[in-house]
């Protein structure tokens, strides 16, 4: 489409007029001036002084990205994360010709918020677009549709406006990513919404839609091509929508805009200045917003006011840079007084629900349905809206998807192919399950292991592993003895005893015989009761007839004894009933001090004779 198109360029030289005409595509669009007049009309010392005061050239006259040019902190640039500012306030003439007229204003609460409703829906992120025009818009949409009955997840698509809201209203032409105005209600009020589901942000780019480039040139466009046709409506759209009474610059008045936020949400724009970027970064939840600093505005930014409290003579307010700013959910209080300008064209609509879009729906058996898409979506089906009647049926064909661990589901053979899975069209039902099950690895509790299907493993209570056909070796992790602070032992895997604060024995497979039991262990004289492998670590004797240190003197009574050529560590009792000869002077058998006899007798039948054999593993 082929757009004359007058502008005004500002540069360090002064303001330039050019005339000519725009060739807006979907998706790339440039400007190309024609020759019919482009000139300098008036230098840049003459410009700032004397013809026009900065902030009627950027609220009626200029578009709001070059305001920055007429000011000394001219290429001040905003934040690398945040988005570029795209809302361009309406000419005073047509402001005009759409404000409601005044009014006897009633009373009103000292504070007022929407979220305490339950009505205001979660804030988004617009990214790198200048579209918060749009995301402003879809907001208050989707709060006055939740007032009206709507569920309080619906979720509006903010990309339609972006790329399909190209016409003229009224001499004013919104601009995608590159900016756009209140005349988004006009584009709602003519077009159902469309769903998130339906036609998403950027399709799916994680970056969203590009940026904007202001003037453009090749590669600066930024929208997403335009369905042709629509895809299925939302069934809510915009019944009116009224600029509410301002001044000469489009500004609300305090006292307006909380009237007009008794019936609910309401749409406005002001100057955003370097410092509201630090106050969005940094500030607390219970900071309020004043532009304090020097400088000039670096653009216009469209938001949703949601709220005001008197308290703090503040406005609530939705933004569109996603779950961040001082409350970490998108909103931030803004002072009454906050000397940005705040209010411009403030505007309220009215909403209601239409139509909704019946087609095909494609349930998992292969039946068709005509019926909408949030019915076809409850019962999982797959909805057509391309396709208007189910004669003839629509809806490809399905049968048994077969994969590699034996499972069974019913889809198309696209579907199928996509999942890695086998197609047979002749079975259309999983239940008997028609595909081959798989043998595998079953790990029992106890670490045993079975070769058998995954179903008959789950019907044993056991753990599949598709991995591993074999049993030899044991695949299954490794059970062993698990000691606890008392002295029990119970086999189980090393994470389960650790789990239970116990101490895995990983050298011990059974409990019988215990190798938990605490037994008397001499450390340096001291007397501990402890397992046998702790005493050892511990370069300590241990004794498996003591369970009780008060029957027992370790400082003093344990010595050597000499059993013919052999030598231990005993009590004398003990020593003596074994018919050894105890040596109370002597406390280490390294190096042996017993003498060797003449005949040497065998060790087990000295063994034989202790009271309490020791256990041995």
């Amino acid at each position: 489409m082929i757009q004359a198109w007058f502008g005004y360029q500002i540069s360090a030289d002064g303001l330039r007029f050019e005339f000519g005409h725009r060739d807006r595509g979907m998706r790339e669009g440039t400007r190309t001036p024609v020759g019919l007049f482009s000139a300098w009309l008036l230098p840049a010392r003459l410009l700032t002084t004397w013809l026009l005061p900065a902030r009627l050239l950027t609220t009626w006259l200029l578009p709001a990205c070059l305001l920055a040019a007429l000011t000394s902190d001219a290429h001040a640039a905003r934040p690398e994360d945040y988005p570029p500012l795209g809302f361009k306030p309406l000419p005073p003439s047509v402001a005009q010709s759409l404000m409601a007229p005044t009014s006897i204003l009633p009373s009103v609460p000292s504070s007022l918020d929407w979220r305490d409703a339950g009505i205001i829906t979660t804030a988004k992120n617009q990214l790198q677009c200048g579209g918060c025009w749009s995301f402003a818009a879809s907001g208050c949409l989707e709060a006055m549709a939740v007032l009206r009955g709507a569920a309080g997840s619906i979720d509006l698509s903010e990309q339609f406006s972006l790329s399909c809201d190209t016409l003229e209203f009224m001499a004013v032409t919104n601009d995608g990513c590159c900016g756009g105005s209140v005349t988004a209600f006009e584009f709602l009020k003519n077009n159902h919404a469309l769903t998130e589901a339906c036609f998403p942000y950027g399709e799916g780019d994680k970056w969203g839609p590009r940026e904007c480039t202001p003037g453009g040139g090749v590669g600066s466009w930024n929208l997403v091509d335009c369905p042709d046709p629509f895809p299925p409506n939302s069934g809510w759209n915009v019944v009116a929508w009224t600029l509410l009474p301002a001044d000469v610059s489009g500004i609300v008045s305090v006292a307006n805009l909380k009237a007009a936020l008794l019936d609910g949400p309401v749409w406005l724009g002001y100057y955003v200045y370097n410092d509201f970027y630090t106050f969005w970064q940094s500030a607390g939840s219970n900071e309020v917003y004043t532009h304090t600093g020097g400088g000039s505005a670096l653009g216009g930014h469209a938001i949703l006011l949601i709220g005001y409290d008197d308290s703090k003579s503040a406005w609530i307010i939705k933004n569109s840079w996603g779950l961040t700013g001082p409350s970490g959910d998108g909103t931030c209080l803004i002072s009454y007084t906050a000397n940005c300008d705040f209010g411009i064209n403030g505007a309220t609509i009215t909403v209601m629900p239409g139509p909704l879009q019946e087609a095909a729906c494609c349930a998992a058996d292969g039946s068709c349905y005509v019926t909408t898409e949030g019915a076809c979506s409850a019962i999982g089906g797959a909805w057509y809206s391309g396709s208007s009647s189910c004669s003839p049926n629509p809806c490809p064909d399905v049968g048994a998807c077969c994969f590699a661990d034996g499972d069974c589901e019913i889809m198309t053979e696209g579907d199928c192919a996509t999942a890695g899975g086998t197609w047979h069209v002749e079975w259309t039902d999983c239940d008997p399950n028609p595909c081959p099950q798989p043998e595998a690895a079953c790990c029992s509790d106890e670490g045993s292991c079975q070769i058998l299907t995954q179903a008959a493993c789950t019907a044993a209570s056991g753990t599949w592993h598709s991995e591993w056909t074999t049993c030899e070796p044991n695949p299954c992790p490794q059970l062993a003895a698990c000691c606890s602070n008392t002295g029990t032992c119970q086999l189980m895997l090393a994470g389960a005893c650790a789990t239970a604060g116990g101490t895995w024995l990983e050298a011990f497979e059974s409990c019988d015989p215990n190798p938990c039991e605490l037994h008397v262990c001499c450390i340096a004289g001291a007397c501990s009761l402890i397992r046998e492998d702790e005493c050892i670590d511990q370069a300590g004797q241990w004794h498996a007839g003591y369970d009780d240190c008060a029957t027992v003197n370790c400082a003093d009574s344990v010595k050597v004894c000499c059993v013919e050529t052999e030598c231990f560590l005993a009590w004398e009792a003990d020593c003596q009933s074994l018919g050894g000869v105890f040596h109370p002077s002597l406390a280490t058998c390294d190096p042996n001090p017993c003498p060797v006899p003449a005949s040497k007798p065998s060790w087990g039948s000295i063994k034989s004779r202790f009271r309490k054999p020791k256990q041995t593993k």
